[in-house]
């Protein structure tokens, strides 16, 4: 017989999922700040075509629309950003 609960079982414990996960080295990390959702706390950036919400890893980081930003991370549905040099 099809065992359906293994399906629908969460691959993850809750506590696992808030680690960061770190973008893999293949990929173009640059994204483009495309609103300020939060001064100073998080934004919105375009980054692979997609929108994401964004928090950097600097503190007191500021960001305006259209700075452009590298990717370092996720923590679930946040991308984690830093200031391009």
């Amino acid at each position: 017989m099809f065992n359906f609960a293994h399906w629908f079982t969460p691959a993850l414990s809750a506590s696992s999922r808030s680690v960061p996960a770190y973008i893999s080295e293949r990929f173009d990390h640059r994204a483009v700040i495309e609103d300020v959702l939060e001064q100073g706390h998080e934004w919105r950036v375009r980054y692979q075509a997609s929108f994401w919400r964004a928090r950097s890893t600097q503190p007191d980081a500021e960001f305006l629309p259209e700075d452009k930003v590298y990717v370092v991370g996720r923590e679930n549905l946040v991308l984690l950003i830093q200031r391009r040099s």
